[in-house]
């Protein structure tokens, strides 16, 4: 499959390759005069829950993170960065130096004053525990309510509403021409202490390091130095983030979820 043939003439880009394909978008490696770009398509007549992370990533001037080059409708053309991932490093065995790496890349990404910006906040995100309720088969519907109220918690004490990348972990930053990039923002206003909370239940297929006790404690402390924030609040927002994805996941009605044993271990260090 291939893009539209409008949409490449558009963004001058040719010899498009397929090299991803999720529920909500399509990529593709393409050449343009400039060199290689990453053409996205998202399949709705839309750009969902990233449209703000495409101007929070604009706002960033390519600080550690992909430039988009050009964007139209609902599609972008976007620096394309080689890889590997840093999740790739954390499956090939190198977690401390794939977290080390993304502590860097969170740093310069919030290095210079932030840009106000028009983004939706943390609440409307969290809101979502709103009506939660579960099943009688949900093994774990009192931690699932103690992570709402801590949510509700954090919220309320929220000093600093600063504009954030929203979902960056280790499979949301590659390495391309510049040195390793973030891409794939969300882009949301909240707590600085946030900005990292995702980072702690990821990356993918690495299911057994991130549930390493010691290895939560450490990137706790490095995330928290790299962002300035206290460590207790970001432990705090990872358990309340954990548990929000399990929200989503399952719907409104909460069942069960493989990732409850983890949520467990964030609450346990918030």
């Amino acid at each position: 499959m291939h893009p539209p043939a409008d949409l490449m003439r558009r963004f001058g880009a040719r010899e498009p390759h397929l090299v991803a394909e999720t529920a909500a978008a399509r990529v593709w490696r393409v050449r343009t005069d400039g060199g290689s770009a990453a053409l996205k398509l998202y399949r709705r007549r839309d750009m969902g829950n990233e449209a703000a992370g495409f101007d929070w990533m604009r706002a960033t001037d390519g600080r550690a993170c992909a430039r988009i080059l050009a964007a139209y409708g609902h599609a972008a053309l976007i620096e394309w960065l080689d890889g590997p991932s840093l999740g790739d490093l954390v499956r090939a065995g190198c977690d401390d130096a794939a977290g080390r790496r993304l502590a860097r890349v969170a740093r310069r990404l919030h290095g210079a004053p932030p840009r106000p910006m028009d983004l939706p906040d943390l609440g409307t995100w969290f809101a979502s525990f709103d009506g939660m309720h579960f099943s009688p088969a949900c093994p774990a519907p009192d931690l699932m309510r103690r992570a709402a109220a801590l949510a509700r918690e954090m919220l309320a004490t929220t000093t600093e509403w600063r504009p954030l990348h929203g979902d960056l972990h280790h499979d949301n930053a590659r390495r391309g021409a510049r040195g390793w990039c973030a891409f794939d923002a969300k882009g949301v206003r909240g707590d600085p202490a946030y900005e990292m909370a995702n980072a702690l239940r990821n990356p993918r297929g690495a299911a057994e390091i991130i549930r390493t006790p010691g290895r939560i404690d450490a990137m706790t402390t490095l995330w928290a130095q790299a962002m300035g924030v206290p460590r207790i609040r970001l432990a705090r927002w990872a358990a309340a983030k954990c548990a929000l994805s399990i929200r989503w996941t399952t719907g409104p009605r909460v069942i069960d979820h493989p990732d409850f044993d983890l949520l467990a271990l964030l609450m346990s260090r918030a």
